[in-house]
């Protein structure tokens, strides 16, 4: 496809996401976004660098503790908030229309992406307007400090294009170091970015564009830039402080577990093919009754996914884009249980 081809597409995909979202523009502050950056730590340019320490010392403002005991690292989260309220202060409208900006161009990289893979390019742009229009993704435009759930789809999809170029072009160095690039600055975004290595591995095992050596070959380097996160991570909060000890607060047997997680992933399932009722935050208790009727049902859910993968076996895209769904729910097996005084909590915009 040529330049000119792509220059319509993306006019196309930016018309599409302003005429979905020009009435957000006079939307306010929500939740978050107040906390963000009625702080000077988060909403200042003085304290940037300070965002990439795990351990943010920012004493000399109003609740210290909620800096010096974080249990996530995402730098990037709070960088790009305190870089727009600089230069956009309090007018809303700046923040929509940048955060619009960030979507339209995830929407773009998710097009090319699938196009280069595909190579159907009704495909590629049914996918991209379905990102769009699919009001579970408005949290991005919608909610002032999500740009980063944006970017985080930006450095994700540029990651997994650069590895298929460097394939095309018969193993491009620079452009698979660039790849390599591109997912440290996810993990600086969004720790559900852990999830990349295995959507590249989901891309060559679908394709089989790589042996099974050469397959490993590539995907080693991820996985030791991922390991070194999590190792990173592991001096200032370990495994126990954010998983096992909050899990562990719940009370709940393995079944109980089981019914639970159905529940919660049958509701964004629904929100997918039912669009109505979408929250930013759906909770639940956790699930104690109708426990066999509900394991059933998680069971019957497995069995309905193998059963697809024996259809589309054949179909690379197909089986490809099935391995991709069900690798974005892998973060639904612990980051709902991270809150027992709530209750469990669904976020959609986990599946960013």
């Amino acid at each position: 496809m040529n330049t000119r081809d792509l220059i319509i597409r993306f006019l196309l995909l930016f018309f599409l996401g302003l005429g979905v979202y020009y009435n957000s523009f006079s939307n306010k502050f929500l939740i978050d976004d107040y906390s963000f950056l009625a702080n000077p730590a988060t909403s200042s340019t003085k304290f940037l660098l300070f965002q990439f320490s795990p351990y943010q010392h920012f004493d000399q403002f109003a609740d210290p503790e909620d800096w010096l005991h974080m249990t996530y690292y995402r730098p990037l989260a709070h960088i790009v908030p305190a870089i727009c309220y600089t230069y956009f202060g309090e007018h809303f409208w700046r923040y929509h229309a940048f955060n619009l900006v960030l979507f339209i161009t995830a929407a773009f990289l998710i097009y090319l992406c699938i196009l280069r893979i595909s190579k159907s390019d009704p495909l590629a742009l049914l996918v991209s307007i379905f990102y769009i229009i699919h009001p579970i993704n408005g949290i991005v435009v919608n909610y002032i400090t999500a740009s980063v759930f944006a970017l985080q789809v930006i450095f994700i999809t540029a990651s997994i294009l650069c590895f298929w170029e460097s394939l095309e072009r018969k193993e491009n160095r620079p452009l698979y170091y660039v790849s390599l690039v591109f997912m440290a600055l996810a993990l600086l975004c969004h720790e559900t970015s852990i999830m990349l290595p295995f959507y590249i591995g989901a891309v060559i095992i679908a394709t089989k564009c790589l042996d099974f050596k050469k397959a490993i070959k590539c995907l080693i380097p991820y996985f030791l830039i991922l390991l070194v996160y999590l190792v990173f991570r592991s001096y200032f909060v370990s495994l126990n402080d954010i998983v096992l000890r909050k899990m562990a607060g719940y009370q709940m047997n393995f079944f109980e577990y089981i019914a639970t997680l159905f529940v919660i992933i049958s509701w964004y399932i629904g929100q997918l093919l039912f669009p109505h009722g979408i929250v930013l935050v759906w909770p639940t208790p956790v699930i104690r009754e109708n426990l066999i009727l509900n394991d059933l049902g998680f069971l019957a859910l497995c069995s309905l996914f193998a059963a697809s993968f024996v259809i589309f076996r054949r179909n690379a895209i197909a089986l490809m884009g099935l391995i991709w769904f069900l690798i974005g729910f892998l973060p639904m097996f612990v980051a709902p249980f991270s809150r027992p005084y709530d209750g469990v909590d669904m976020e959609p915009h986990w599946f960013q």
